[in-house]
C-alpha cells in the first residue's frame, strides 16, 4: 500500500471521539486567532490606517470564516437577501490618513499579533503531528509560518530547506539563490577593468562635425562614445556599456528566445552636457536631428539618427549620471528592446540599481499633467523602496494587470517603481521564460484579458498569484526579501 493509502487507512482508523477532540482544538485555536486579528483590525481603523485592517479582514475570510460580519463589512460588503454583496467599490473604501507615528505603532502591534497567531497554530500543529494527524498538523504549521516566516520549528516539521538562515520550500530557496547570484554577478561586471582605446579627433563622425563642438571619442568592448570636451569621460561611458553588455549576456544565457543585439547595432553614441550644446548640435546637423524641426528635436533627451547610412544616437546626460545612463542605454537598445515597454523600463532600472546603485534614467516619459497627490518622489533607491513599502502596506501599489498596458507618454512614478521591483522579481523567479513573456506582452492594444492570458501561458501563474507572491517578497519585513538581498 502506498503512502496515501496508509495515510487514509490511519485517518479512518481514528476513533470518532479523537476526531471530535481534534476538531474542537482546531476551532478553539482559530477562534483565538480570529479574535486577535479583529482586535488588530479595529486598532488599525482607530489609528486611521484602514488598509491594514482590510489586510487582516481578507485573511479572516480566506482562512477562517468566509461569513465573518466584521471582516465582510470592513471590506465593503453588505448582506442582501442572505448573500454578501460588495456595495462599496474597493477604490471607494476609506483611505489611510494616519501619521508616520501611527504607522510605526501599528507595525509593532502587528508583530505581537502575528507572533501570537503563529504560536497558537504552531503549538497545535506540533501536537497534532506527534499524535499522527499529519494532514491537520501540516495545515496548522503552514498557517504558523504565514504569520511568522522565521518559525524554525514549523519549517523543520514541514520539511522545508534551510539556506543561510532562511527556511522555505525548494522553489523559494532556489529563488533566493538565484537573486543573490544575480546581484553578485552585477557587482562582478560593474568592477570589470576593461581596456579603453582613445580615438583621434580627426576620426570624429561626419554628423558631429557641423556643430564645431569639441567632441572627443573613445571605445571599449565594441562600444564607441563621443562626448563634448571629455575623452576620459567618453572612455568610461563606453566601458560602462561594455560592462553592462557582459552582465546582460550572463542574464540571457539561460533565458529562452533571448539574443542580444550585436555591439555593432549602433555605430556610436554622442553625448552633450548642456542645453546649449544640444541646441547647437541639432541646429547645425540635420542628420543628428533626423530631419525633424528644431523645436521638436529639442524636446527629446536623446534620439537615433543615420550618419552615412549607419545608426548612431545622441544623448543629453549630466556627467554625474554617466554610469547610470550608459547601463540604461545598453539595457534598452541591446537587451530588452523587444519587450513590453513597462517591463523593459523595469529591467533597465534593475540593471542600473544593481550595477551603479542608482535609478536616474528614464525612457518612458513622465506625463506633464501627472498628479501623484504630492511632490515627485526622488529618483533614488531608498526613496523608491520607502514609497513601495508604503504603497504595499496601504494596498495602493500599481495594479499588476494594468502595468503592461501603460503608455510611454503617461508613465507615472508609482507605476515606474512597481515596474522596477516586479521586473527584478520576474527575472529571478522565471529565469527561462521571462523574456518571451515580456515580448508577448509587448503586442499592441492588450486588454486585461490578454494580459491575464500571457501570465498563465508563459509564467504559469495568474496575475493574482504573481502579484501576491511578488508582494510577499517586496513588502517591508519580508523574510524572503531579506534573504534575497533586498
Amino acid at each position: 500500500m502506498g503512502f496515501a493509502g496508509c495515510l487514509l487507512a490511519a485517518m479512518l482508523a481514528v476513533p470518532a471521539p479523537a476526531q471530535d477532540d481534534e476538531e474542537q482544538r482546531r476551532i478553539k485555536v482559530e477562534t483565538q486567532v480570529v479574535k486577535s486579528l479583529v482586535a488588530f483590525g479595529r486598532r488599525a481603523e482607530s489609528m486611521k490606517l484602514p488598509s491594514r485592517a482590510r489586510d487582516v479582514y481578507r485573511i479572516i475570510l480566506e482562512h477562517y470564516d468566509e461569513d465573518h460580519k466584521t471582516a465582510r463589512r470592513g471590506l465593503g460588503f453588505k448582506k442582501v437577501k442572505g448573500d454578501w454583496e460588495q456595495v462599496t467599490a474597493t477604490n471607494k473604501l476609506r483611505q489611510n490618513t494616519g501619521t508616520d507615528r501611527h504607522v510605526r505603532g501599528l507595525e509593532l502591534a502587528w508583530q505581537k499579533t502575528a507572533k501570537k497567531a503563529a504560536r497558537l497554530h504552531r503549538e497545535l500543529g506540533l501536537a497534532l503531528n506527534t499524535e499522527g494527524h499529519i494532514v491537520s498538523a501540516f495545515d496548522q504549521l503552514e498557517r504558523a509560518i504565514a504569520f511568522d516566516p522565521k518559525d524554525k520549528e514549523s519549517h523543520k516539521v514541514l520539511g522545508h530547506e534551510e539556506y543561510d538562515g532562511f527556511f522555505g520550500t525548494d522553489e523559494q530557496v532556489q529563488f533566493v539563490k538565484r537573486m543573490r547570484r544575480i546581484r553578485e554577478k552585477a557587482a562582478e561586471c560593474a568592477a570589470l577593468d576593461l581596456e579603453i582605446t582613445p580615438i583621434p579627433q580627426n576620426k570624429m563622425p561626419n554628423a558631429l562635425r557641423p556643430s564645431a563642438l569639441d567632441f572627443q571619442g573613445a571605445k571599449c568592448g565594441g562600444f564607441t562614445c563621443w562626448i563634448v570636451s571629455g575623452q576620459s569621460e567618453a572612455g568610461e561611458y563606453a566601458r560602462w556599456q561594455a560592462r553592462a553588455y557582459e552582465f546582460a549576456k550572463w542574464l540571457a544565457k539561460d533565458t529562452n528566445d533571448l539574443t542580444l543585439k550585436s555591439t555593432k547595432h549602433i555605430k556610436y553614441l554622442a553625448v552633450v552636457r548642456t542645453q546649449e550644446q544640444k541646441k547647437l548640435l541639432l541646429t547645425e546637423s540635420i542628420d543628428a536631428r533626423a530631419g525633424e524641426p528644431i523645436a521638436r528635436a529639442m524636446l527629446y533627451g536623446g534620439n537615433s539618427f543615420k550618419d552615412r547610412g549607419v545608426r548612431a544616437e545622441w544623448q543629453h546626460t549630466h556627467r554625474d549620471n554617466d554610469a547610470d545612463a550608459a547601463v540604461a542605454h545598453l539595457a534598452k537598445r541591446y537587451f530588452v528592446h523587444a519587450c513590453n515597454n513597462a517591463i523593459s523600463e523595469g529591467v533597465m532600472h534593475m540593471l542600473t540599481e544593481m550595477m551603479c546603485g542608482s535609478v536616474h534614467s528614464q525612457y518612458m516619459i513622465l506625463a506633464r499633467t501627472e498628479s501623484n497627490g504630492g511632490a515627485e518622489i526622488e529618483r533614488a533607491i531608498p526613496a523608491w523602496t520607502k514609497a513601495l513599502h508604503q504603497q504595499i502596506a496601504a494596498d495602493e501599489d500599481w495594479p499588476l494587470a494594468q502595468l503592461p498596458r501603460e503608455r510611454m507618454d503617461n508613465f507615472r512614478t508609482p507605476c515606474r517603481i512597481k515596474a522596477w521591483s516586479f521586473a527584478t522579481w520576474l527575472l529571478a523567479r522565471h529565469p527561462r521564460t521571462w523574456f518571451r513573456f515580456a515580448a508577448e506582452l509587448g503586442r499592441k492594444n492588450q486588454s486585461t484579458e490578454d494580459v491575464a492570458k500571457r501570465f498563465k501561458e508563459w509564467i504559469d501563474q495568474s496575475v493574482g498569484e504573481a502579484d501576491m507572491e511578488w508582494r510577499e517578497w517586496a513588502r517591508a519585513g519580508s523574510a524572503i526579501g531579506e534573504a534575497s538581498g533586498l
